[in-house]
């Protein structure tokens, strides 16, 4: 598998750091003023079963926001091994920000997504080191920084940026994308004839 992502993404754009503590109130006023939509790429989410009151604010902002018909998109980490705490947290976020109208999507664990990227109305980007965990959004915990870039214009090739990322193709509920990640995870650990046997019991029809 290959991350089909454009990586020749030039922009010219006004720039303002973002020092640490800036980075929510920046994040929760962009999210609330956009228009048309909000695609974010993201490595860590905190686990939601936690007290976090910033996280809190920020998926209500993600879930008031497509209350007012803004299309949201986030993209999650998945990572390889099945152990690993975080393939639970991010599949529990899934599940609950897509029963609030979020496109949630989760990132094929074959390729490590590491990026924190956050696109406002395909002219308004945010990145930088935050993730979407308590102690980075509080500014306590962690020391991080960021980036505000603001375009002259609209470029959709922001949009290709974010939506081509490998994903789960099936999210229509956690029994099938379970699977499918299963499926994926089981396919890395394979090669030679293990690997097409296996492919060919996935794909009958195409070897009969």
């Amino acid at each position: 598998l290959q991350d089909s992502a454009d990586d020749n993404l030039l922009l010219a754009a006004s720039a303002r750091y973002l020092a640490d503590g800036e980075y929510l109130p920046v994040l929760l006023d962009l999210i609330r003023n956009a228009h048309q939509s909000v695609l974010a790429s993201m490595y860590v989410m905190g686990d939601p079963q936690k007290d976090q009151p910033n996280l809190d604010q920020l998926t209500a902002a993600l879930s008031q926001a497509v209350r007012r018909g803004v299309y949201v998109h986030l993209l999650l980490h998945m990572p390889l091994p099945e152990t690993v705490t975080m393939n639970q947290i991010h599949q529990d976020w899934a599940e609950k920000l897509r029963a609030q109208g979020v496109d949630v999507r989760l990132h094929i664990p074959a390729i490590s997504l590491h990026e924190k990227v956050v696109v406002v109305d395909l002219a308004k980007v945010l990145i930088g080191s935050h993730n979407w965990s308590e102690g980075a959004l509080s500014g306590q915990k962690v020391l991080e920084s960021g980036v505000l870039l603001v375009l002259p214009r609209q470029d959709r090739r922001l949009a290709d940026h974010i939506l081509n990322r490998e994903s789960i193709c099936d999210m229509r509920a956690p029994a099938q994308w379970q699977e499918e990640l299963r499926t994926l995870r089981q396919l890395e650990n394979l090669s030679g004839k293990e690997r097409e046997a296996f492919l060919d019991q996935l794909d009958p029809e195409d070897n009969p």
